[in-house]
């Protein structure tokens, strides 16, 4: 089938009824921009975006200038949104691949205007507001500013005021009530210049799911179309999309006293079976499970040991006395561990999970 026998099955299915439940959420005239960057957090960034779509998202992010081109090279017509800052070397790219782009500086604009003129173009422009995340964005009292060099500019329109939640998947809300308080206040100030806004934004996964007055114009959702909660303390009862998967690739026995893989830091107390995985951190799976991870075997969960390698680690399967190299092994996901409980054994989040899993590793849609 492949290379190595090790695969991701992506669940379009679950997908597309993720996305559709989100957009069902939402009134009529809030539109849902699915945000497809790094890869569609590693699902595939061309038959996710053909499935969000469908499923009724009307608009797509990505934080690339890159990315952009990419999915209007695949043949897609439908806006795109770059939330990332473009470069002012690659403001040409989104003239000529007619892509929306944010601004938070005057650069930025100033290279936007000049390559639409020169294009003959006319680039919509979303002004990134910096209410309390600390990333980028303009400050907030200077967004009428920046809005009015924006209005003009030439070759430039102004389409979108947006700004992003630092902590909307936190247990407590205030800082990100504060967060939209001042986002509608900088929205309020520059319509109130006579400058109109067509779409404000501010709402992520976090906040379409517990903050529902931030969903504005539209809602720029990620990870829970995927499946996965933004707090792994929480169940939303969305669908995890992707299950990763491989065969063994070898079983062998080892005594009392053998060690597994480098620096020989797991050693056996007692006779074991010991099952080899062909896949390791150059794929994503993260060599901090190194005795600590697990993976789902007939439905049970046996434990990694030794430390995971570049391209293969191990597991302990000595519960199976007829487990042979072969055998199908579900890193995570559906009827193995889930994305969460894994992240929560490293100390990370199900989208670092997610994103990690390299292009080494095929994808296959379901």
């Amino acid at each position: 089938m492949f290379e190595r026998p090790v695969w991701a099955e992506i669940n379009l299915k679950a997908f597309h009824k993720n996305v559709s439940r989100i957009k069902e959420g939402l009134d009529t005239s809030t539109r849902l921009c699915a945000m497809v960057k790094a890869d569609a957090y590693g699902h595939g960034i061309v038959p996710v975006s053909h499935e969000a779509l469908r499923a009724g998202a009307s608009c797509l992010g990505v934080a690339l200038i890159d990315e952009g081109v990419f999915l209007r090279k695949a043949g897609f017509v439908e806006p795109i949104l770059v939330v990332g800052l473009c470069p002012p070397d690659l403001a040409a790219a989104a003239a000529c691949y007619a892509l929306d782009v944010s601004v938070s500086d005057i650069p930025g604009i100033e290279a936007l205007s000049k390559a639409a003129v020169a294009y003959n173009k006319t680039i919509g422009v979303h002004l990134k507001v910096d209410t309390g995340m600390g990333r980028i964005g303009v400050r907030p009292d200077d967004a009428l500013l920046f809005a009015r060099l924006i209005h003009e500019s030439e070759g430039l329109k102004l389409d979108g005021v947006f700004s992003h939640f630092a902590d909307a998947d936190s247990g407590d809300l205030s800082y990100a009530r504060r967060q939209l308080k001042t986002f509608l206040a900088v929205c309020s100030d520059i319509e109130s210049g006579g400058i109109s806004i067509p779409c404000k934004h501010i709402s992520n996964s976090a906040a379409f799911l517990h903050l529902p007055e931030s969903r504005l114009d539209m809602v720029r959702t990620g990870i829970l179309m995927y499946g996965y909660p933004p707090n792994r303390q929480e169940d939303a009862g969305y669908s995890p999309v992707m299950t990763l998967k491989a065969n063994a690739s070898f079983v062998k026995t080892v005594n009392a006293g053998d060690s597994v893989s480098y620096g020989r830091r797991w050693t056996a107390g007692g006779q074991c079976r010991i099952a080899t995985i062909p896949l390791g951190y150059a794929d994503g799976y993260f060599r901090s499970f190194s005795n600590k991870g697990f993976v789902g075997v007939r439905g049970q969960n046996v434990p990694v040991r030794g430390t995971v390698c570049m391209d293969q680690f191990m597991i302990d399967v000595s519960q199976f006395d007829d487990f042979r190299a072969g055998e199908e092994i579900i890193l995570f996901g559906t009827n193995g561990p889930s994305v969460d409980s894994l992240a929560s054994v490293i100390d990370t989040i199900n989208y670092e999970i997610v994103t990690r899993i390299g292009k080494r590793v095929p994808r296959v849609y379901l």
